[in-house]
């Protein structure tokens, strides 16, 4: 797994943080050692000094794989990024939930199914009905077989022919019918309806259900774990400016941002003897759009030495992206009439104008917002600058 964080002392340092190579940072699961790996070609991420401790988790929503919706504003991304976040975790919450129950329902129902057995093997020795009996007992052990064996046939439950078990009727599992509109040979394909959740849940049974109910609760709680790690980091865009020009850097803390703009300048006083750092955008919660971010503005990176988070854009694309930090701010949907709701509505449509000079509309959502003269004449200069 490509972790993007490591552990020092309890502190979390991003992987922009630090240098490539080996360094003193620690999973935060299994505390083993880190290789900071900051080549050309993958994303940065932290490796293990060793075997991973989390090679077959698959659930981990910091493994951005591929290449990304970079057609998207940051803001539309983050929306629906943050919502299969939140989709992944229930589900597998739900799985494991539905795993405990099931685990319960087997608890209860086969071992009751054993026992009716049992009981009807006992009626039919006393009754010297050694035939049924016999044919009972080959029936129990095969329930038994079934749910202690990986590989062994289902039981022959349609061989139960006791009268007094099928006094409410006969089922396949499907189909039921009443004794009365029952001929002889259905026996052949049918079972007592009162053994029908015994039956059912033995044929649902899972032979690994322990072992998967460990699995499940250890992804919940290592997929919660994540989410917890990854609200902490800080996503922070700033401004520096030097004697000859003006440039910006993307990147996450889990430290206060005074402290990491030292950290900042530090790195770059060997190229810039004189500059200023101004941030721009600072929030927790949205850390995944880093990796986005890159990748949307790879063509503008700004190679500084080996410094490879920078980037130089032209004014009116500075202007876009800062209005899609600030999108990417709000909480919840704008009052109508105010700027931040033309911002807003441009970076949640599909980036068109529809109609003529005197009724302009766009949609948001999928759904269709019919602009004033002002809001239409902001959105087609959002359009053309974004083009």
């Amino acid at each position: 797994m490509k972790l993007p964080y490591g552990v020092n002392n309890g502190n979390f340092i991003h992987i922009s943080e630090v240098p490539s190579g080996r360094s003193t940072l620690q999973c935060p699961f299994c505390k083993q050692s880190l290789l900071a790996k900051k080549g050309k070609i993958k994303r940065h991420h932290f490796a293990h000094d060793g075997k991973s401790c989390m090679s077959s988790f698959d659930n981990n929503f910091f493994s951005i794989l591929g290449k990304l919706p970079i057609h998207l504003p940051l803001c539309m991304y983050a929306k629906h990024k943050i919502a299969s976040i939140n989709t992944q975790l229930l589900e597998l919450q739900q799985q494991h939930q539905l795993a405990i129950q099931k685990d319960l329902k087997e608890q209860h129902l086969i071992p009751e199914l054993l026992s009716l057995l049992s009981q009807l093997e006992q009626k039919y020795t006393s009754e010297k009905q050694s035939q049924k009996a016999k044919q009972i007992k080959s029936i129990q052990e095969q329930t038994y077989r079934y749910t202690t064996k990986k590989i062994a046939p289902f039981p022959e439950f349609h061989l139960i022919k006791d009268k007094a078990l099928f006094k409410d009727g006969f089922t396949d599992g499907k189909k039921t019918c009443l004794t009365k509109e029952v001929h002889q040979d259905i026996f052949e394909y049918f079972y007592p309806i009162a053994l029908d959740q015994h039956i059912q849940c033995l044929r649902s049974f899972h032979h690994q259900l322990a072992t998967d109910i460990a699995e499940l609760k250890s992804k919940v709680a290592l997929f919660q774990q994540e989410l917890d790690y990854f609200n902490l980091f800080d996503l922070y865009f700033i401004e520096v400016t030097t004697d000859t020009e003006q440039f910006h850097k993307i990147g996450l803390t889990s430290r206060a941002i005074d402290t990491r703009l030292k950290e900042i300048k530090r790195d770059l006083t060997p190229y810039y003897p004189t500059l200023q750092l101004k941030v721009l955008f600072l929030k927790k919660g949205v850390a995944f759009t880093e990796t986005f971010f890159k990748q949307k503005y790879s063509a503008y990176q700004l190679p500084i030495g080996k410094l490879t988070e920078y980037f130089k854009f032209s004014n009116q694309l500075l202007f876009l992206i800062l209005k899609d930090f600030k999108c990417l701010s709000l909480e919840g949907i704008p009052e109508r009439g105010t700027e931040n709701w033309i911002y807003w509505a441009y970076f949640n449509s599909n980036g068109k104008l529809y109609g003529g000079q005197h009724s302009r509309s766009i949609y948001v959502n999928n759904e269709k917002h019919l602009l004033s003269k002002k809001e239409g004449r902001l959105v087609e200069r959002l359009i053309g600058m974004g083009k």
